[in-house]
């Protein structure tokens, strides 16, 4: 049987905004990626368009829950 693992379907995205302040935005998985930006649902904030040179950092919720249950 060939079982594969759902992805987390939300995720804490950390984001430096133009002036430089970083904020943290809860979000789901990608609806659009090109090689500049990703398109998610920010929770929230409704449809938005992130820069990939701003990302700052990426972490799935729940992921320390998850962590040792495969």
């Amino acid at each position: 049987m060939n079982m594969r693992l759902p992805k987390p379907k939300r995720y804490l995205l950390k984001y430096r905004k133009n002036g430089g302040e970083i904020k943290t935005y809860e979000i789901s998985v990608p609806i659009d990626e090109t090689a500049e930006t990703v398109t998610v649902y920010s929770y929230g904030g409704g449809l938005r368009t992130f820069k990939r040179s701003n990302i700052v950092d990426i972490k799935s919720v729940g992921a320390s829950v998850m962590k040792g249950k495969v």
